[in-house]
């Protein structure tokens, strides 16, 4: 009598197996820009000195890269035999783990707050541009952790204030907050934060910002940098009665980027904000065809742009613009669920606030991977598909004839050859 269901015999090996080959080319990422040897910097833990930081901070690193989520894939990971001969970790348990993140929370998050700045400084200079944008963006995290407050959405968790450069891809910013804190808060900071991580003579030159940053403060400070900032205005009295005085012969139809009518009206006026230095175009839009009250019952769809663009670049263009900030959310995504950080591992603020940080700081590397290792048809897949393509890759680790080998099965040839050609420009990265 058959003992399976179907008539395939399992067996235990120790041969060094991996499902994970591909995070071979994360670890030489990290080693490339020079992470790992500034992990190796971190003070050791002030207890379990048999272990340095490295030993916590690379296997969350790669975990996070090759999609997990809980400190128990961490865990797993240090339990993949290939994984621990090629990149010489250490088996953890997660109490282990947990009780290290509470403890090395603040100081190490300070370090690798300087090694994702290091990092975005030399992204910014391999890419060679001169003038970037700055687009700041909050994020909710859902979560029923002790440490958890409510949002402003209605639920409970966290509200982390993000900034990316939409030209790379790459985030600039990142600050874990309580879930109820607002979501304008820290803008004017965290550009001025970014703007400290820009190497010699690059500047931002553009800002896209939702109503969050529609403030005399951050707008002031654009005038004075000559900034070109495009934010969402909030719909209140004063705006309100300035586009109620807006003549029905000045609207015009949108027509988009090819030639096509929209099904938007838009008009424009000059607004200056309270404690604004100075006044400032407002472009107003709305649904063509209704006849709905003005900010009545029926709530007439209006939708506000502030912007000191100059006159010379019209209000189509500075919509079409504008509407480009729609990225940040799909980089908040990415964060989200790329990199999984919709999960926080612990109750303690401290060591979510470190967790987050390594997250993001994983995000920046893959993404230096895509930009300056992988092909171009490479550059906009998302995090997901590279760690399908990539990532989760069968091998096995071999010496023989005092040679390490990493073997790679069940791929084409083709798919080989962009993993060996990543691998060498890594090292060239790694060597200059």
């Amino acid at each position: 009598m058959k003992a399976t269901i179907m008539p395939i015999k399992t067996k235990y090996t120790e041969r060094a197996l991996t499902s994970q080959s591909g995070l071979l080319l994360v670890a030489e990422t990290i080693k490339a820009y020079g992470i790992e040897e500034q992990l190796n910097t971190l003070p050791p833990p002030s207890s379990n000195r048999g272990k340095e930081a490295k030993a916590y901070l690379l296997p969350i690193l790669l975990t996070l890269a090759g999609g997990g989520i809980t400190m128990e894939d961490v865990v797993r990971l240090t339990s993949d035999k290939a994984l621990i001969q090629m990149f010489e970790l250490h088996k953890l348990d997660s109490d282990t783990l947990g009780k290290w993140l509470k403890r090395n929370a603040v100081t190490s998050r300070s370090k690798i707050k300087l090694m994702a700045g290091d990092l975005i400084t030399q992204l910014i200079s391999q890419s060679g541009l001169k003038e970037l944008t700055f687009d700041p963006d909050a994020m909710s995290i859902e979560s029923n952790k002790s440490t958890a407050e409510m949002t402003y959405k209605g639920f409970k968790g966290y509200m982390p204030l993000l900034a990316f450069v939409p030209e790379l891809g790459i985030n600039i910013f990142e600050q874990l907050q309580s879930g109820n804190t607002s979501p304008a808060t820290g803008i004017l900071d965290s550009l001025k934060q970014a703007q400290l991580l820009l190497p010699k003579g690059v500047r931002f030159k553009n800002l896209r910002s939702d109503a969050a940053g529609w403030s005399a403060v951050l707008i002031n400070y654009c005038d004075e940098q000559g900034i070109e900032y495009t934010i969402t205005a909030s719909l209140n009295m004063a705006v309100k009665q300035a586009i109620r005085q807006i003549p029905e012969n000045v609207w015009q139809v949108l027509v988009d980027k090819n030639g096509r009518e929209t099904d938007r009206e838009y008009a424009e006026i000059i607004y200056c904000l309270e404690k604004t230095k100075r006044a400032h175009r407002l472009i107003v839009q709305r649904p063509r065809n209704q006849q709905l009250a003005l900010f009545g019952d029926g709530k007439q769809g209006y939708y506000v742009i502030s912007t000191n663009k100059p006159e010379a670049i019209c209000a189509p263009q500075i919509i079409f613009w504008h509407n480009g900030r729609g990225n940040s959310e799909n980089y908040n995504k990415e964060v989200k669920y790329g990199v999984n950080l919709d999960y926080l591992p612990t109750n303690d603020f401290e060591a979510n606030k470190l967790w987050f940080s390594l997250g993001l700081l994983v995000y920046n590397l893959l993404q230096a991977l895509k930009l300056f290792a992988l092909p171009d048809d490479w550059k906009t897949k998302k995090i997901a598909t590279l760690r399908w393509q990539l990532f989760q890759i069968a091998g096995k680790f071999v010496y023989h004839a005092k040679q390490w080998t990493l073997a790679l099965a069940s791929i084409s040839v083709e798919l080989f050859n962009t993993f060996h050609h990543a691998r060498r420009k890594l090292y060239q990265i790694y060597v200059t």
